[in-house]
């Protein structure tokens, strides 16, 4: 167990370099960057656009997995999560830069079919609230929508309460003028429906009575019978799920692909966080500049790589209390580092707590296994 000694660095190469340079940082993650330190007489590059497109590819293809994933599982084997992150061969990432283009289109067609599904489904919601609105009127022969003929007209409706034919023709026999006829076509204890028929020139006057009784047209409106209605509805319905059945198993063709899509996610995760790097390093007209901190042990590592580029300047010293803590352990603790640091680093003056931490967490867990 132990917390590394670290080391400060300074980086001064040519912008030919830069990408070579940046690219084995990252792969070796041998340095963290410190951006605080500007230098007079440089300037920071603005590359958040590019940075952005990438990140919307990474985030394009992270949501095109999760797809995947919700319509056809990986299968994995119970260790499977203790597996870690799957790395990328390195020497694979111009082969993967290739295919990018094509990779994405598959992950927009996956996009687009689950969007259709999505689309299909509140649509289905819609088509069903339709139903639940037709089905009291299923028994009525003429179209919701019939106003009425050129002497009479067609009131078509109904009253948030159960009624009966007698009910019904007293409440609207309170006005002794009104001619009416009526048919109910279905009641429940919470509404009576109904088709009223009178002389077009006193529907204002049924309208008034149908008020007081809290009459109200029915919500749902077709230029078709019911009956009709609910059997074109159940039909889209059910055109509606074998379409989204469709865009399903369209997406699950994809499920070998798999892979492909994981190494186009992680590829453009690294491109955006290299254009993030570069907007950090301080840069002149032919040369930049890259500040950071080094564990001690990992110096000639840098060196090495640094050795490959001409010409290139490594400046490694002392670091002071702000710099930050790298923490090294065995297989046994290492596991609880990731707990630790998702809290807070320890200071260098405090005392690394991993070990202590993945103890209790093994004896613990085999507690409640």
């Amino acid at each position: 167990m132990a917390k590394l000694k670290m080391k400060t660095v300074t980086i001064v190469a040519l912008k030919k370099d830069r990408k070579f340079l940046i690219e084995h940082l990252q792969d070796s993650s041998l340095v963290e960057l410190d951006s605080s330190q500007e230098a007079e007489g440089f300037e920071r590059p603005d590359l958040s656009s590019r940075q952005q497109a990438f990140e919307r590819y990474r985030v394009n293809a992270d949501r095109a997995l999760k797809i995947l994933d919700d319509v056809s599982p990986e299968k994995k084997g119970l260790l499977a999560s203790f597996s870690g992150r799957r790395e990328i061969d390195p020497d694979r990432i111009g082969e993967i830069a290739e295919t990018a283009p094509e990779t994405m289109e598959i992950c927009n067609d996956i996009i687009a079919l689950n969007k259709k599904c999505a689309d299909n489904a509140a649509e289905q919601v819609r088509l069903k609230t339709g139903i639940s609105q037709l089905e009291p009127w299923a028994e009525l022969d003429v179209p919701i929508s019939l106003k009425g003929t050129k002497s009479t007209a067609v009131i078509i409706g109904s009253v948030p309460t159960l009624m009966n034919e007698k009910q019904l023709a007293e409440a609207l026999a309170k006005d002794s003028e009104l001619a009416f006829d009526f048919d109910i076509v279905s009641a429940s204890r919470i509404m009576t429906c109904f088709v009223l028929f009178v002389k077009k020139e006193q529907k204002e006057q049924a309208q008034a009575l149908l008020r007081e009784l809290g009459f109200s047209a029915p919500a749902y409106q077709g230029d078709g019978e019911p009956k009709a209605e609910l059997e074109a509805l159940k039909e889209k319905i059910e055109a509606l799920s074998k379409e989204s059945d469709e865009a399903k198993e369209k997406i699950a063709e994809y499920a070998d692909r798999r892979r492909e899509l994981e190494d186009v996610r992680d590829y453009f995760a690294v491109r955006a966080d290299k254009y993030d790097a570069i907007s950090s390093l301080n840069h002149s007209k032919h040369a930049f500049v890259i500040s950071g901190y080094i564990p001690e042990e990992d110096c000639d590592k840098l060196q090495a790589i640094c050795d490959r580029i001409d010409p290139c300047i490594v400046e490694f010293g002392e670091a002071d209390e702000n710099a930050p803590v790298k923490l090294k352990n065995n297989a046994f603790a290492a596991p609880a580092q990731g707990i630790v640091t998702m809290y807070a680093s320890p200071s260098p003056d405090d005392i690394d707590p991993s070990p202590v931490l993945a103890f209790f967490f093994y004896f613990f867990f085999g507690m409640m296994f």
